[in-house]
């Protein structure tokens, strides 16, 4: 009598495959980030490393007394190259420490899971940024009037944590794209999301480099409030609760 004997699947997919990237791109991603940060600890590639980690364009307005302004230019790329990085492994992360464990005790279809992970995701996102808006705003007394949203127009100068919002609403938008591939978005659903993230990304880069800040924060903190507590219905339909 012969024995077949079958082989043994291996668990781990091979290197460079697509699942093998899907799988552990939060890993890959994190180890290019910790690159460019170790790029600090050398003289060679300080320089270089700084203009992707730090805060480029501090344009100190000299008629006020510990202000620091900055203002948008070319470098900010290098710089939203990085902090896309970083959103890529914040979603990852609240992925798989959080939001897998939640549905793990949930019994999901893959269209109601993929609902909930995207609604789980917007809900934190819109939160976050709602807040960090309406505190930049109270704090920095970043808009006196109403007739402020568009005086002065461009808004060339900004403070420096209304620049990081607006830096990190687009490396938001912008690591939606890869995201598409790294969550197996279906077909389908790509058409929608991508013009959803591309709308986001589009405006918000329009009002940033063109000088419409203020007034682009006060509809984002209005659009995000409204959309947070449509995500977090959906999410909770999704799941069942």
């Amino acid at each position: 009598m012969n024995t077949r004997i079958g082989r043994k699947k291996s668990k781990n997919p091979p290197y460079f495959s697509h699942e093998f990237v899907i799988t552990n791109h939060g890993d890959i991603v994190s180890i290019l980030a910790m690159i460019i940060i170790v790029g600090l600890l050398h003289k060679g590639t300080h320089v270089l490393s700084s203009s992707f980690i730090f805060i480029q364009y501090n344009n100190t307005d000299e008629h006020q007394e510990n202000a620091l302004l900055y203002s948008p230019g070319v470098k900010d790329l290098c710089v939203i190259f990085f902090y896309t990085l970083i959103c890529i492994v914040c979603h990852a992360v609240l992925q798989e420490y959080i939001f897998d464990r939640v549905v793990r005790k949930l019994s999901l279809t893959k269209v109601r899971l993929a609902k909930f992970n995207e609604s789980a995701h917007l809900a934190c996102f819109y939160a976050l940024s709602t807040a960090w808006a309406i505190y930049s705003i109270v704090n920095e007394n970043f808009i006196g009037s109403l007739s402020s949203l568009w005086d002065d127009y461009p808004q060339r100068w900004v403070p420096f944590w209304i620049k990081l919002f607006f830096i990190t609403q687009i490396c938001y938008w912008l690591h939606d794209y890869p995201e598409l591939y790294f969550q197996r978005v279906k077909n389908e659903l790509i058409p929608a999301r991508l013009l959803h993230a591309t709308i986001y990304l589009l405006g918000i880069s329009f009002a940033y480099f063109g000088g419409l800040t203020k007034l682009c924060m006060v509809v984002l903190i209005l659009h995000y409030g409204t959309d947070f507590f449509l995500h977090v219905s959906r999410g909770s339909a999704s799941s069942g609760v």
